[in-house]
């Protein structure tokens, strides 16, 4: 394995869509992305509490070998989990049933 394939996270920035979300004509603090789940092949957007400069600044933290949960602190574990699979929440409750313990 070359040093340039070590890293197990796949390159994001071609499967990710951003776009900024405007809010009553304010800076973007919302960003929105599409990724296709793993589990049906569906794509699917949701949208997230950051501007696009945090997303890119936290993905490449993650591309770059830090844990999604340490490049992502300030998302919930579910909005990690459709940053990597795809996978929302409803699809991951419907597989594996609700947990209503689950921590940030």
């Amino acid at each position: 394995m070359t040093a340039s394939n070590a890293n197990p996270v796949p390159h994001f920035f071609d499967s990710l869509r951003l776009k900024p979300s405007l809010i009553s004509g304010i800076l973007p603090r919302m960003v929105e992305i599409t990724r296709k789940s793993i589990l049906d092949g569906v794509e699917r957007t949701i949208s997230l509490p950051l501007t696009p400069k945090e997303y890119y600044a936290a993905l490449i933290s993650w591309e770059n070998g830090a844990m999604i949960q340490d490049a992502f602190p300030m998302l919930a574990p579910a909005q990690r989990e459709f940053i990597k699979t795809g996978i929302t929440q409803d699809q991951w409750a419907e597989l594996f049933g609700a947990d209503d313990s689950e921590e940030n």
